[in-house]
């Protein structure tokens, strides 16, 4: 599987928040399975690191989602090592992780869908539930949905054809995670919010292949495409020139100053 740039930025974090830090000074000589599990019990009470892209830290101390991604890491340097003859054998194989259960994702009932709906009173997030619904989409794709990649022409509707490609999602990744990529796999970078911030939104290709898919729509939803398309070209309108077209289905990245003008309308959901 291809690494991207995004995961290669995690690998160094990790390296520079949990690794050198603790370890980065010791021996491999004396780096043993003995010396991996209490390392691991270290990290247990070391406090995490506070989340670039959230701004907080996640958890109080180190995850043991994070511990298993370190073991995993340090068991391939080990691995490597082991076949450059500078340890005998690699000290992760038999040492004991501390155990990850995976918190279980809540999932929203039909009844609870169609409440949220019916009480919503902001355009696009009922119609992004809606989409969201119809074509199971993760928020990203949600985001990164581009009016090019959508069929919603009379003749679609009649016929019962009208549909969304999905091809893309929006993601806000550090500023070196976007270094790191170089280009690669990014389709467009949109403007930096504020010069002290550490992280961009970008719009970039899928993580697999199996990712992009055509999704046909009921009818209901295209309509309320076709209502929410209009409601943009009167937005559009009003701005002018301030309005930054990058055909997203979502209301444009705009300027701060300008969203200050222009509190009235609509909000803007990222």
């Amino acid at each position: 599987m291809k690494e991207r740039g995004n995961e290669r930025c995690q690998k160094k974090d990790v390296i520079r928040n949990y690794i050198i830090p603790i370890i980065g000074d010791t021996k491999l000589s004396e780096i043993n399975t003995r010396f991996m599990e209490k390392y691991y019990q270290t990290l247990l009470k070391t406090p995490s690191v506070i989340n670039p892209i959230f701004g907080k830290r996640l958890n109080e101390t180190v995850g043991t989602s994070t511990i298993r991604d370190i073991h995993k890491l340090l068991r391939s340097a080990f691995d490597q090592a082991v076949k450059w003859e500078l340890m005998e054998k690699n000290p992760c194989i038999h040492a004991t992780v501390p155990k990850h259960k995976a918190k279980k994702r809540e999932i929203w009932t039909a009844e609870q869908l169609m409440y949220a709906i019916e009480v919503c009173d902001d355009e696009f997030t009922k119609l992004a539930l809606n989409l969201a619904f119809a074509g199971s989409l993760r928020i990203g794709e949600l985001l990164g949905l581009t009016w090019d990649c959508v069929d919603i022409s009379p003749e679609a509707i009649q016929e019962g054809r009208s549909y969304i490609y999905v091809n893309k999602e929006l993601q806000r990744v550090s500023k070196e995670a976007v270094k790191e990529l170089d280009g690669k796999d990014v389709l467009l970078i949109f403007p930096e919010e504020s010069k002290r911030c550490k992280t961009v939104r970008i719009l970039k290709t899928p993580k697999t292949d199996s990712s992009v898919r055509k999704i046909f729509l009921p009818k209901s939803v295209a309509m309320m495409l076709i209502d929410w398309k209009n409601s943009q070209k009167e937005i559009k309108e009003v701005l002018g020139e301030e309005y930054q077209d990058y055909r997203q289905v979502k209301f444009p990245f705009i300027g701060k100053s300008q969203r200050t003008k222009n509190r009235n309308l609509k909000p803007q959901i990222m």
